[in-house]
C-alpha cells in the first residue's frame, strides 16, 4: 500500500501536462487549468497516468508504442495550442 501512494506521488510531480486553453468573454479571462485544479489539483497527470496503465495492461501496447503515442499526441496538443 505504501508502495502505490510513493508511486502515485512520483507520477503526479514527474508528468507534467498543462492546459493552455483560456475561455475570453470580453475583459473577463478563464482558464481552463485553474478549474481544473480547484477540482482536483494534478488531475491532468492522474488521467494521462490512469491511460497509460489501461494500455500496457488490458490493451498489450508495449512501453515503445507507448512513448510514441504519447508523444504524438503531445506534438499535436502542441500544434493545436492546447497545450
Amino acid at each position: 500500500m505504501v508502495g502505490l501512494i510513493v508511486i502515485g506521488g512520483v507520477a503526479s510531480t514527474v508528468i507534467k501536462a498543462p492546459i493552455a486553453l483560456q475561455y475570453k468573454a470580453g475583459d473577463m479571462v478563464i482558464s481552463i487549468q485553474e478549474i481544473f485544479d480547484k477540482i482536483m489539483p494534478n488531475l491532468m497527470p492522474l488521467i494521462i497516468a490512469l491511460i497509460s496503465y489501461f494500455l500496457v495492461d488490458k490493451k498489450g501496447w508495449s512501453t515503445n508504442k507507448l512513448l510514441l503515442g504519447i508523444l504524438g499526441f503531445a506534438f499535436v496538443m502542441v500544434l493545436l495550442g492546447v497545450m
